[in-house]
C-alpha cells in the first residue's frame, strides 16, 4: 500500500491534478468579482481542456460587474 502511495505521489498526473485543485480558488474569486457564476470555475478540474475553458470563459464573456462600474 505504501509503495502504491509513493508511486501515485511521484507521478506527473498527481502533480497536474494537485495544480488543478489549487487553481479552483483563484478562478472562483475571479468569477465572483466578474459577476459570473463562480461554480463555473470547477470546470478547471476537467483534464486537458478545463483550464482552457475557464480562461476562455473569463476572456470572452461579458462581465456584468464591469458594466455596473462604467
Amino acid at each position: 500500500m505504501i509503495e502504491t502511495l509513493k508511486a501515485l505521489v511521484a507521478s506527473p498526473d498527481a502533480i497536474v491534478y494537485l495544480f488543478q485543485v489549487l487553481a479552483v480558488w483563484p478562478f472562483w474569486r475571479a468569477y465572483t468579482r466578474a459577476g459570473l457564476r463562480p461554480y463555473l470555475s470547477l470546470v478547471v478540474l476537467i483534464p486537458l481542456v478545463g483550464m482552457v475553458a475557464v480562461l476562455g470563459l473569463l476572456a470572452l464573456s461579458r462581465w456584468p460587474a464591469a458594466a455596473d462600474r462604467g
